[in-house]
């Protein structure tokens, strides 16, 4: 089945880049996920990336759909009997690492954490919506935000970074906290001593809010070495850079934010559609305002 195709659409040289990269990104997230438990394949082991690589870096290596299959077969039995087991970590793969208020503490108190990771903390802006924001987005005088492009790394061993449209094609706008747009003040500053010192080698042509000492942008890879190495530091090391996101909406939701408001910040195309993803949060919602009407009724 792997072997063949009716009407081929690529050349044999596409087919094979594109089938290698997408064994390697499956094989990395499957290794991650389960390999604490499930043994070895002494012939794929020196084959795997490095597991502290971020996927849209993954290096080009030579591994086929039929290794795939070959670690497959040898692991899944074994795999399959281990995530039945009450307590083994794969019990939690793809569930969203839950912000509370200790963990905000404990983000806060880590002083090494890069001011885009508290951006996104406090907005629920996307890494590829955080790298790609310019300074024509922020208003400082009325405080909005707005939100229109994203940079994004093309596919490909030598993909460049290029704006796009958002997710939903949606342009939004919307006033953080005070705290963000302080932040974003000590960011505009250091940026532009940044920019004296590096005199004709400043980089910045597109006005990025968020670069390096010269002013390129930052890149996927390096912002997820440094939010790794500060979720680990906090005792999180299994936070994703997206669980930023819905830890947003989640303590919005807490803490009185109406759902139209959260699901504009976030840039959805619904507001059913936030409802629909954070259910386990508007339900509580709906309880307490519920609880609140009573006692209102009960003090007539």
């Amino acid at each position: 089945m792997f072997d063949t195709l009716q009407k081929p659409v690529y050349t044999l040289e596409q087919a094979s880049q594109i089938a290698e990269e997408a064994a390697a990104r499956a094989l990395k997230s499957f290794v991650a996920q389960f390999a604490p438990g499930i043994g070895s394949a002494p012939h794929l082991e020196n084959r795997i990336p490095p597991q502290n690589n971020h996927p849209s870096e993954l290096p080009k290596i030579t591994l086929t759909v039929k290794d795939m299959a070959d670690w497959l077969g040898i692991s899944m039995p074994k795999a399959y009997e281990l995530v039945r087991t009450p307590g083994f970590p794969a019990m939690h793969v793809g569930r969203k690492v839950l912000i509370n208020k200790d963990m905000l503490v404990a983000w806060m108190a880590e002083q090494s954490a890069p001011k885009g990771v508290y951006v996104a903390l406090f907005t629920g802006m996307r890494e590829s919506e955080l790298i790609g924001l310019t300074w024509d987005c922020i208003d400082f005088q009325h405080n909005p935000v707005h939100i229109y492009r994203q940079l994004r790394k093309t596919r490909g061993k030598n993909g460049k970074y290029v704006f796009t449209s958002l997710k939903n094609k949606q342009a939004r706008t919307f006033s953080p906290p005070k705290n963000v747009m302080d932040i974003l003040k000590k960011v505009k500053i250091r940026q532009t001593e940044y920019r004296l010192k590096a005199g004709t080698s400043w980089l910045n042509t597109d006005d990025l809010v968020f670069t390096n000492d010269l002013g390129k942008h930052i890149a996927t890879f390096t912002l997820y070495k440094y939010f790794k190495e500060i979720v680990t530091k906090i005792g999180l090391p299994g936070m994703r850079f997206h669980d930023l996101r819905h830890g947003y909406a989640t303590l919005a939701l807490q803490n009185g934010v109406d759902v139209k408001t959260v699901s504009n910040n976030l840039g959805h195309s619904t507001t059913a559609f936030t409802m629909d993803k954070y259910g386990h949060v508007t339900e509580t919602m709906m309880k307490d305002s519920a609880d609140k009407m009573q006692r209102f009724i009960e003090s007539l």
